[in-house]
């Protein structure tokens, strides 16, 4: 019986270590995410024309939107670049995904120095139209001393 009680109070440390690092690998060390922005871009001009005229450059020039989101590197080491994603949801809870939208910048991140990146994609799609619950996820960090974090797990 006393070795039956103790397999149960290691397997329960056990589980309680195991759930406390796998949350805590969830979170990027270092990085915040703030202010995410999805809308149209900032140089797109718009037509002097009443109507649409079409010159062959439609194809070309496809409308634009642009998105951000400001970047605080909160941590010691200096940030070489950065993956993140942009997640549109369905609901208030932030439960069902409807879209995600992957962006990579190689853009170096001091510490202690905040960042807004930036990216364009096209506009045929406007998933800001379908929702207004979107956020931020840090999906890799990789570090200007060769290190590289990514979410669910740490490498070197």
């Amino acid at each position: 019986m006393k070795t039956i009680s103790s397999l149960i109070i290691r397997m329960t440390f056990t589980s309680l270590f195991v759930a406390t690092t796998s949350v805590s690998a969830q979170h990027s060390p270092g990085l915040e995410a703030s202010d995410p922005h999805w809308g149209p871009s900032p140089t797109a001009h718009p037509s002097t024309y009443a109507t649409p005229v079409d010159r062959g450059q439609a194809a070309n020039n496809p409308p634009t939107s642009e998105v951000s989101a400001l970047f605080r590197n909160t941590g010691q080491k200096a940030i070489k670049s950065v993956t993140w994603k942009y997640l549109f949801y369905k609901d208030e809870q932030m439960k069902k995904l409807l879209a995600s939208y992957t962006f990579h910048s190689s853009k170096s991140i001091e510490p202690g120095a905040a960042v807004l990146l930036k990216d364009s994609v096209s506009a045929t799609s406007e998933p800001r139209h379908w929702t207004n619950y979107h956020a931020v996820l840090i999906a890799r960090i990789r570090y200007a001393d060769g290190t590289v974090w990514q979410a669910g797990e740490s490498k070197k």
